[in-house]
């Protein structure tokens, strides 16, 4: 018998071996078996990374915002609440054309002018009847042409309504040494409302900026350390994500190295098949393919046309299920190197097979240190990154 090539840079799928007995072919299923663990290490040491990595972006986008309310603090002016035209309401302090300060004692007020007008446009449009009338009179003569006439005549009215918002707003504030208002549209009519109702609110709030940005220091700290202890799990998914690809990758190229050609392998599954399975494939391929030729070719000779539709079908049938057995061979028994995740199109097929194999529980073994169950093959667990024995 002659071994594998394990050294040869050609692939076992090119190169034909002979095939004595079932030690390379057992061995080539265990070293599958190793690739299917792997891959599924990667997957989800790949969906850990990626949720790390919303999270860290979450500590990330809280730990900034605390760093700016602490400098709008530490300014005295606080978070920007409201703004209408040019004028800018923060939480201690109010900005507007000629001052900018405290927010303390200032008072607003609105008031509007104008209204809304409903204005009415009415179009006709009147249709002779000539037309009627000529058809009319080759029909019935004078009679006809005046009858047609006055049928055909049509006057169309239609009236259009247009809303037209004249409505003007304006505010007025008046604060220490300060007096200022602002005109605008209906546009502005919740702006001005809201800068009303919240000025109003702040100008008597008693709380010192200063004295929250001393709390808002150590909010600042705790959101720090969050984001550090964030990134370093985020470094520690990283690093599984790396430790499970090279895995997968090492666990693959022994495979390739020792995976039969396609020939004996087809070979030795076909060996290791039940008498069931070996009987459907003989029914759906042998025989439906004798018998849809032989329809296709009495249907030539004798000429009835349902021979030949219904060898056509029977081959269309057999086609397909050729292809479908191609695709289960090539994705179940051979593997693709692409993972599931790296191509969206897959994705429904590999779940698809996953539970055409239900039923069939995997092999797995617990990590000696934190416990979790880690799938048969595994260099490593996902969970811990103890290093985990093959078990054979």
């Amino acid at each position: 018998m002659n071994s594998l090539k394990l050294s040869n840079s050609r692939s076992n799928d090119e190169e034909p071996t002979a095939f004595d007995d079932g030690r390379l072919f057992e061995d080539a299923e265990r070293h599958r078996g190793y690739v299917i663990a792997a891959r599924e290490n990667l997957e989800w040491a790949k969906k850990a990374f990626q949720s790390q990595q919303g999270a860290t972006k979450l500590a990330v986008q809280a730990a900034e915002a605390a760093k700016l309310w602490l400098e709008q603090l530490e300014g005295g002016w606080g978070a920007p609440i409201a703004w209408v035209g040019p004028a800018t309401l923060y939480e201690f302090w109010l900005d507007v054309p000629g001052y900018g300060g405290p927010v303390r004692g200032f008072s607003a007020s609105t008031s509007q002018t104008g209204q809304i007008q409903h204005v009415s446009r009415v179009s006709s449009r009147t249709t002779s009847g000539a037309g009627c009338a000529t058809v009319g009179c080759c029909a019935g003569g004078p009679l006809g042409a005046i009858l047609g006439a006055i049928l055909g005549k049509t006057n169309d009215v239609r009236t259009d309504v247009d809303v037209v918002d004249n409505r003007r707003f304006e505010i007025q504030i008046i604060g220490p040494s300060v007096a200022w208002s602002y005109v605008g549209n209906y546009s502005i009519e919740d702006s001005v409302r809201s800068f009303r109702d919240l000025l109003i609110a702040r100008s008597t709030n008693t709380d010192d900026p200063k004295v929250l940005a001393v709390s808002q220091r150590e909010v600042v700290a705790v959101k720090n350390r969050s984001t550090d202890l964030e990134y370093m799990k985020l470094q520690d998914a990283e690093d599984l994500r790396n430790q499970a690809q090279a895995s997968y990758e090492s666990a693959w190229s022994d495979y390739e190295n020792v995976r039969l050609p396609v020939r004996d392998d087809l070979i030795a599954r076909w060996k290791r098949s039940t008498p069931l399975v070996k009987s459907l494939i003989v029914v759906f391929g042998p025989v439906l393919a004798t018998g849809w030729i032989a329809s296709i070719v009495y249907s030539i000779l004798a000429q009835p046309v349902p021979y030949r539709a219904i060898g056509i079908l029977v081959g269309l049938l057999q086609i397909l299920l050729f292809a479908g057995f191609v695709v289960y061979y090539r994705v179940e028994a051979r593997l693709i190197k692409t993972l599931p995740s790296e191509s969206p199109k897959l994705q429904s097929l590999f779940s698809f097979i996953e539970r055409f194999k239900k039923g069939t529980p995997a092999q797995s073994n617990a990590c000696p240190k934190c416990g979790n169950e880690v799938v048969a093959g595994a260099n490593f667990c996902v969970f811990c990154s103890t290093p985990i024995s093959i078990r054979t």
